[in-house]
This record gives structure tokens, C-alpha cells and sequence, in this order.
């Protein structure tokens, strides 16, 4: 996947085509834009006192790297495992 910077500072980053994201949200049975979200930004959530508050924090491209692998890696994952239960119950 093309991530492309807006700054040279490389602090956030953002899909180059996206229509890329097409058949994989498909796939997953998503929308398309909340898998753009989801591999370019991440929310944090913090508790202070009886107070809590959401931050939306854009990714910059090394993030969105281990990002995009680490959805591979789990989906890698759960295929797997569901493959091993199939063929074990056949």
C-alpha cells in the first residue's frame, strides 16, 4: 500500500489511492473510509479523575506500517485457525 506524506517532517500520513482499500473492505464487510481511518489513525482514551476523554491521533508512515501488518497478521491468524478447525472436524 502507497502512504504518502503531506509534510516533510513525516508526522502524519494518508493513503495514496484509495481505491486499493476497495475489495479488502469488501472483504471484511466494512466501509471503505473506516478502513482508511482505522490504518491511518488511532484513538486513545484517557482517564484522569472521574474524567474521560477520546483523542484522535493521526499515524505517520511508520505507524501506519505496523498497522497495516498487524491486521495482516491477525486476519493471517484467524484464517488459519479457522482452517485447522475445519479439517480437524472433517
Amino acid at each position: 500500500m502507497n502512504w504518502k506524506c503531506p509534510n516533510s517532517e513525516r508526522l502524519s500520513c494518508f493513503v495514496l489511492c484509495s481505491t486499493v482499500l476497495a475489495f479488502p473492505a469488501y472483504l471484511l464487510g466494512i466501509n471503505q473510509d473506516r478502513l482508511k481511518e482505522k490504518l491511518t489513525s488511532r484513538q486513545m482514551d484517557s482517564k484522569w479523575g472521574g474524567k474521560s476523554e477520546s483523542i484522535h491521533v493521526t499515524l505517520n508512515v511508520e505507524q501506519a506500517c505496523y498497522t497495516r501488518d498487524a491486521l495482516a497478521k491477525a486476519l493471517h491468524s484467524r484464517v488459519f485457525d479457522f482452517l485447522v478447525d475445519v479439517s480437524n472436524t472433517s
